[in-house]
């Protein structure tokens, strides 16, 4: 079963204005969302929590871009490409997952390790 947020247009606008309370009504109507998104995406919580707050903040600060469509989806697509910047960073602290080691350094390693 999908639950549709409905966002009232007078609570985006007074948010696009600036207004602190609408911003805060917008980041509690859409916390678990995103945050659920992060947590599937990252799979440890407290990195879920690290993506959650850089993509509001991302979120907040280019709210001006926002057309007024699908809040939803827009905040969605921010967290989907935080936790992207997240992972390319190796910031993550989950142990299933193994720091991306460029091929091309790999294999010097694995050059200079080999006995000749």
């Amino acid at each position: 079963m999908t639950i549709a947020l409905a966002v009232p247009d007078i609570l985006v606008a007074r948010a696009k204005s600036g207004d602190l309370e609408a911003l805060e009504a917008l980041y509690r109507a859409f916390e678990t969302p995103v945050y659920n998104l992060a947590l599937r995406v990252l799979r440890a919580p407290e990195d879920a929590e690290d993506v959650l707050q850089e993509a509001y903040v991302r979120a907040f600060r280019h709210f001006g871009s926002f057309r007024g469509e699908r809040m939803r989806a827009w905040l969605l697509a921010i967290v989907r490409n935080a936790c992207w910047s997240f992972l390319s960073r190796g910031l993550y602290t989950c142990r299933c997952r193994k720091p991306v080691v460029p091929i091309k350094n790999s294999i010097l390693t694995l050059a200079k390790t080999r006995p000749s």
